[in-house]
């Protein structure tokens, strides 16, 4: 068997007034039980190529004119079967990817090209396989590590480059390790771990931060002392809205009675108020609840499931 590790380099192409991932570079890496037999590179000419787009010129360090001056996918594709020829019969090749943009992209192309891609349906990735092993703490530290994560845990030098021959070279090198059962860097994995966790954190914080200017925005004209909140039909209907949108608040608001956890609210025997308090990290909106000798304070966040019914509670009391 012949393994053939692959790498496509992409870019945005407009296509029929709207925009197209199309191929701009491919390599290939053909072994025979790990020896190296030969390599395969070449630019592509997507059609309607005008330029690369900023982000990926730098990405790759091409140039416009070198992809303006490549063959079309058409003609590459059989150039890359030829040379895949040469190693056999192509039932006997085995294609890998990590991921799986090189094959979906690649087939893509392939149709707005008008060619036969039924070679790239054959593209086995390896990402999912190889990433279903790395684990922290017995469990899967994700479900698709890059390829610069998967060089740091086999103790593979060098950064990803964007070169799809250069990539092909790497993904070679890293099944060659997992086939071969190499041990996994656990330090490297832990700093996998700590790096994702500390990007999800400031991916939190910005979210969180975005929150809490719009209900300032939205909520700053209201009072913030607790406003008293008559039960009429079109307010419960606000607050039955609100526990459809967030059922983990436990409020139960029923025809003629309220009902959280064991206490049973009566809304002719309810009083209840509201407050807005936007002083907090994040703001927050409170109900109390008035029922005989009781006076209970609930406290919610307010965010983007709460606010357009908490607003039209205050709207409809404070006209």
């Amino acid at each position: 068997m012949i393994q053939v590790y692959i790498d496509a380099e992409f870019d945005a192409v407009r296509y029929q007034k709207r925009f197209e991932q199309a191929v701009i570079s491919f390599g290939a890496v053909a072994c025979r039980q790990k020896q190296m037999l030969d390599t395969f590179y070449t630019l592509v000419r997507p059609r309607y190529f005008r330029h690369l787009t900023p982000v990926v010129k730098k990405m790759t360090h091409l140039k416009d004119k070198e992809i303006l001056a490549a063959e079309p996918l058409e003609v590459v594709t059989e150039h890359f079967l030829s040379w895949l020829q040469r190693f056999g019969e192509l039932a006997d090749i085995q294609l890998y990817s990590c991921g799986p943009d090189d094959r979906r992209t690649l087939m893509k192309n392939c149709a707005i090209h008008h060619i036969d891609g039924a070679l790239f349906d054959r593209i086995q990735d390896l990402q999912k396989e190889i990433s279903a092993t790395v684990k922290f703490q017995n469990k899967i530290i994700s479900p698709s590590l890059s390829l610069d994560d998967m060089k740091l845990i086999y103790d593979i030098q060098g950064a990803v480059d964007h070169n799809a021959l250069n990539d092909a070279k790497d993904l070679m090198y890293i099944y060659q390790r997992y086939l071969d059962g190499n041990a996994q860097n656990a330090q490297r994995i832990l700093d996998i771990v700590n790096r994702k966790e500390a990007k999800q954190q400031e991916v939190r914080r910005k979210q969180n931060e975005r929150l809490r200017t719009m209900m300032i925005q939205q909520f700053q004209k209201y009072p913030k002392e607790f406003v008293k909140i008559p039960l009429l039909p079109e307010v419960i209907e606000q607050f039955q809205l609100w526990e459809d949108r967030e059922t983990r608040t436990h409020m139960h608001w029923k025809r003629k009675k309220f009902i959280q956890g064991e206490m049973c609210y009566p809304y002719d025997e309810l009083q209840l108020w509201m407050k807005i308090d936007l002083q907090d990290e994040m703001p927050s909106v409170s109900l109390r609840f008035l029922h005989r000798q009781k006076d209970v304070v609930k406290k919610y966040p307010l965010h983007y499931r709460n606010a357009t019914m908490v607003e039209a509670i205050l709207k409809r009391v404070l006209a």
